[in-house]
């Protein structure tokens, strides 16, 4: 792994040195998102937490990295048969990272992105039986599968700033490829933006 980061790290460097003083803003910020998910079989909705940062490139041109962590939303499935009813759970959250470039407009209100990047999905879906006389309530049957998965993600946005601290507001269409077909995903993040 060092040897893979210190020549992008040193890369970097070279780069940023060279570029224009108007390129030599580090951006920082965190999030909170929302992403409307095509699973089969799984809960379509998730909230999202996670941080980003935009590294000088060149004028226009920043590479971003982003992370986040999407918190599981259960769907509950209520059915019965005779005098037993069937609760079924399904739940989804996963970690994201991803990166790529960010190419924005003169004072960086407007932008767009292009990142790839991979998707660890945790699926989880808990089946619990109550019925009977009396009332018996058995413990859950869970089946869980972490899948890590490959994503493209093109999206845009707009950014305010007042001095250093600014506010930023994005979404795109995180594809995700599962079960041997594309997946479009939509994913709104907002949240606070600093600029160094």
């Amino acid at each position: 792994m060092i040897k893979l980061v210190l020549p992008l790290a040193m890369l970097w460097a070279v780069i940023s040195a060279a570029a224009p003083a108007a390129a030599q803003h580090f951006e920082a910020g965190a999030f909170v998102g929302y992403a409307h998910l095509d699973a089969p079989n799984l809960p379509q909705n998730t909230v999202a937490l996670g941080g980003r940062v935009d590294l000088p490139f060149y004028r226009f041109v920043k590479f971003e990295v982003e992370g986040g962590y999407d918190f599981p939303i259960p769907d509950i499935a209520i059915s019965s048969a005779g005098n037993v009813a069937i609760t079924t759970t399904k739940e989804i959250s996963g970690w994201r990272l991803n990166g790529g470039l960010k190419v924005q407009s003169h004072g960086g209100s407007y932008f767009f992105f292009l990142k790839g990047g991979g998707y660890l999905l945790q699926p989880s879906v808990s089946v619990r039986v109550i019925g009977g006389v009396p009332i018996v309530v058995s413990p859950p049957a869970a089946t869980t599968d972490s899948v890590w998965k490959g994503t493209f993600y093109p999206g845009a946005g707009i950014s305010f700033f007042a001095g250093p601290i600014g506010f930023r507001l994005d979404g795109g269409d995180e594809i995700l490829w599962l079960d041997g077909s594309a997946r479009n995903n939509l994913r709104i993040n907002f949240g606070p933006s600093f600029r160094f």
